[in-house]
């Protein structure tokens, strides 16, 4: 019955079954030739005649046979048959969907070669056990739309054999995603999907309801043969960031991804043709360090600096590019009502990079705005047109604005103000005291200023007056220092490109103890007010991340590029918002380090670039857990060095139970069949 469910992968060969009627033309001109022989006395040669003959017509019809069988079982063997598992095996053609891992994790080492290139034999296998008519897409992590194409067979092997390490890193949700489109896009195909990675728990983010049953998907997974691995995961600045001359606090956090303590890890900074190495670090097993590099600061405007370990065999982590500019100063203008309140004045004349001009509110020179860092507003009962146009100007093109109120505002004037600055309105005065418990350590303002361990150390303010705010009439701001009725004692609005941090509180000491009790709050949200001009710019991007940099002038894209070492250029595509240009970080860098921005030959910015950390940890998912997220309709393969059986194990998943191997074994037992005859039966 097996016979009759036999399919075979290239009937053609079939017709080579006529080469049958050899042995049997053979058989009926060969073996029944005979010669006379004289003798006188026949009565016994008759009696032996006749057995010989019966003898001989035996042994002739048995090589006839096993000739029949050997040729027979070789030819079915060459059209490689096979017999369908079940009843619902997919006919046509198959669009193949091979998705090669080549970041930079599996160019660790395995046990023979690496990661990437034992994954290129077995994305090659798995070709290999396809038809030449099926189709055949290849992609990689690189940012290449020429991958979504299908290919033959043989241009699916070209490109597999091009493939090397990138710096770019896709979750394998995106590449589902992809994979889903192309297949929609193919057209009457059956659906194959195969991924090749070491499936890293950070890439790993697929969920059940992702796959669909009209797609078979196949995994091979990989594990290099040490998973250990030391990272420098992220760098920044200790506010405020100082002048040229003074000395700057850089804080770089470390992460050990090992199962074992490291011990005297060297950590070394350059800057400025200089080495500033760092006390040996003693990171344990999965743990992160933090530590503090302080240095001068040599150099106004655009620096760049290192930091560097030495960390084997993974080492694609172990340097981290900076980049940033040094001001000889930052310019503050602080606009008072009235000469009592000096204490935003007394906070920006405690450190020498601020540089902080007083004036009142009818002697500010409206054209001049765009020079200052940080606009204070100090005592404001109202603001007159002239003022508000000129401080949305301001801040469309980025600027930042803190607005303390009087104590005896004019309600109506400030909510016609508020309006124009499209924020909320007042409804009225609340008089009574309040104690502030929510500071929001997310609002730029506060972020990294305060260690975890003093979460509980931190004493906010107490009020005895402030302003009732409609309840997001216009537009919501974010909550910066609140109460615990939910409602705001600063709250910070977007305006164009800058922000409006408004105060319900007056500064009066009488009313808010924020100056005067609350230095470790006031001190550093004035100082990162003043700062967030020039921390606005991170300092480095993550290849691949996206993102965009902002230049503080108008640009046109055709003439700026980014240049890597001198050697390749690229061309960002560009937009002109408020007086700045944004330049899309959606270009296919693939090398770390500093990089120019330029407009007609001439720097106007250096950015710094590091390869995606998301990498740094070697830990991949295990069989049990692919499965589970994907509600096993994920089948996993075993890796094959030699490619031929993967291409075995493939065709035996696809085509059922491969035969071609019994009928080479069958054609060999036949011909030994017929050896053993043609001795054992003499003539």
């Amino acid at each position: 019955m097996l016979i009759l469910h036999m399919h075979f992968l290239y009937p053609g060969f079939l017709w080579a079954l006529t080469t049958i009627s050899i042995p049997i033309l053979i058989h009926l001109f060969y073996f029944r030739r005979f010669k006379t022989v004289y003798f006188p006395d026949i009565r016994f040669l008759k009696e032996i005649k006749e057995e010989t003959a019966n003898r001989n017509k035996i042994r002739n019809l048995l090589v006839l046979i096993m000739r029949v069988l050997a040729i027979t079982a070789l030819v079915l063997a060459f059209a490689q048959p096979f017999i369908p598992q079940g009843t619902d095996n997919e006919k046509g053609l198959d669009a193949v969907s091979i998705f090669i891992d080549n970041s930079f994790s599996m160019s660790a080492a395995g046990k023979d070669i690496t990661l990437i290139e034992k994954a290129k034999l077995d994305a090659i296998g798995i070709v290999k056990a396809y038809d030449r008519d099926d189709r055949f897409q290849i992609l990689t992590n690189d940012h290449d739309f020429v991958q979504r194409q299908w290919s033959t067979q043989e241009e699916a092997i070209e490109k597999i054999e091009q493939i090397g390490s990138t710096a770019t890193v896709k979750k394998l949700g995106k590449v589902l995603s992809m994979q889903k489109e192309a297949f929609y896009l193919a057209g009457n195909y059956n659906h194959q999907v195969y991924w090749l990675s070491d499936f890293q728990r950070n890439i790993t983010d697929f969920k059940p309801e992702d796959f669909d049953s009209l797609t078979r998907y196949r995994a091979i997974m990989y594990a290099g043969v040490d998973q250990s691995n030391i990272s420098i995961d992220s760098a920044w600045w200790i506010a405020p960031l100082p002048v040229a001359g003074q000395q700057g606090q850089l804080v770089v956090r470390l992460t050990n991804h090992s199962e074992k303590n490291v011990e005297d890890l060297n950590l070394n900074f350059k800057y400025d043709n200089q080495n500033f190495p760092l006390a040996n670090l003693n990171i344990p097993a999965e743990k992160s360090v933090i530590d503090t590099l302080s240095f001068r600061l040599s150099q106004q405007g655009w620096n760049a600096g290192r930091l560097e370990i030495k960390d084997y065999p993974v080492v694609f982590d172990d340097v981290y590019h900076i980049a940033f500019s040094v001001a000889t100063s930052l310019p503050v203008l602080i606009v008072k009502s009235d000469a009592v309140n000096a204490y935003c004045e007394a906070v920006f004349k405690l450190s020498e990079v601020f540089v902080p001009e007083i004036t009142g509110l009818t002697n500010i020179d409206h054209s001049g705005l765009s020079k200052y860092k940080l606009v204070v507003l100090e005592s404001v009962t109202s603001l007159s047109s002239g003022l508000v146009s000129s401080l949305e100007t301001y801040m469309e093109n980025g600027g930042i604005v803190m607005l303390f109120p009087s104590k005896e505002p004019d309600i109506e004037a400030l909510n016609g103000n508020f309006a124009s600055f499209g924020i909320n309105s007042i409804r009225g005065i609340e008089k009574k005291e309040m104690q502030a418990s929510f500071l929001n350590k997310d609002e730029f303002v506060f972020k990294d200023v305060f260690e975890k361990q003093e979460k509980k150390q931190i004493t906010l303010p107490k009020i005895r007056q402030r302003l009732l705010m409609s309840a997001h009439q216009n537009k919501p701001g974010r909550k910066v220092i609140g109460f615990a009725d939910g409602s705001a004692m600063i709250e910070s609005y977007a305006v164009g490109n800058g922000s409006l941090f408004l105060s319900t509180a007056p500064l009066d000491p009488e009313l808010n103890d924020l100056t005067t009790k609350n230095a470790s709050v006031f001190v550093p949200m004035l100082y990162k007010m003043a700062l967030s001009s020039d921390l606005g710019d991170p300092l480095s991007y993550t290849i691949g991340a996206g993102g965009v940099i902002a230049v503080d002038q108008q640009i046109n894209q055709n003439k700026v590029a980014f240049i890597i070492s001198g050697e390749k250029e690229f061309i960002p595509t560009a937009r002109n918002v408020g007086g700045k240009t944004y330049l899309n970080l959606d270009i296919p860098i693939q090398n770390a380090g500093v990089y120019e921005v330029l407009q007609e030959d001439k720097m106007v910015k250096i950015a710094a670039f590091n390869y995606n950390r998301m990498e740094s940890d070697l830990r991949g998912t295990d069989e049990n857990e692919l499965k589970r997220m994907s509600g096993d309709k994920l089948d996993i393969l075993k890796s094959g060095y030699k490619t031929k059986n993967l291409t075995e194990q493939i065709r035996s998943q696809e085509k059922g139970v491969v035969l071609w191997k019994w009928f080479i074994i069958l054609a060999l037992g036949f011909l030994l069949a017929e050896i053993l005859i043609l001795r054992l039966f003499k003539t």
